[in-house]
């Protein structure tokens, strides 16, 4: 184990990436959780400041450390550990790693059927998103037609290989006063995908930004149309 000082520190840091994470030892006021951070040194005012203008999750955006805010810098093993006078946990640095990009991959239609039985038994709900330009936009882009977010409550699979996507097991919202069941405006609503007709079906290891909530498993079922449609799955 070797002791640093705060300059030490700083020139050692360079100009790499770096994972700021407070050890959670005390109950401190300040806790600290940064990804991809640079440190800048200044040697007029002794100053060393992590700045994370890129972070990948939810955290500081700069945290400026002063000498007289240190108790004790050490490093093993390539981590390097600040510890605080006051009211900061001690925090461990170490060298950011990016995460591996995650890819997506072809599944087959009984494996995507066993996904959603899987789905149903949890209540699962669906939303579906259909481009008949494809995702790129290129084939049938003149004419292309999309249908984005549309809900469903039920899936169901007729004669084989017709997926049906509908709301008809949606509950009343009310009711008139002779008693009459009122329903949504889209309890009617259905979308059918003849699955003879799907040339392959792509689970999506990206998930976020397609729908107006966050999506469990989703996936692209290519056409050979043309079509593409995107099942995403709530649960």
């Amino acid at each position: 184990m070797r002791t640093l000082t705060l300059e030490e520190l700083g020139r050692e840091l360079g100009e790499k990436e770096w994972t700021l994470e407070s050890k959670h030892e005390y109950e401190a006021a300040i806790l600290i959780e940064m990804e991809k951070a640079i440190g800048f040194y200044e040697e007029d005012c002794e100053e060393l400041t992590f700045t994370a203008g890129n972070r990948l999750r939810d955290g500081l955006g700069s945290l400026r450390i002063t000498k007289p805010m240190v108790y004790g810098i050490t490093e093993q093993d390539g981590i390097y550990t600040v510890t605080f006078t006051d009211s900061i946990d001690d925090i461990e640095i170490t060298e950011w790693e990016p995460l591996p990009v995650q890819q997506n991959k072809t599944v087959g239609v009984e494996e995507f059927f066993k996904v959603l039985e899987d789905a149903k038994k949890k209540s699962a709900e669906y939303f579906l998103h259909l481009n008949s330009g494809n995702l790129e936009g290129k084939a049938g882009a003149n004419n292309s037609v999309e249908l984005a977010d549309a809900y469903f409550t039920k899936y169901e699979v007729l004669s084989g290989m017709l997926l049906a996507f509908s709301n008809s097991n949606r509950p009343p919202i009310n009711h008139k006063e002779d008693g009459t069941p009122l329903y949504p405006v889209d309890s009617n609503t259905g979308l059918f995908i003849k699955m003879d007709k799907v040339v392959h079906i792509e689970e999506v290891a990206n998930t976020e930004d397609w729908f107006v909530f966050p999506v469990k498993r989703m996936f692209h079922i290519y056409m050979n149309t043309g079509n593409v449609v995107t099942v995403g799955i709530l649960y």
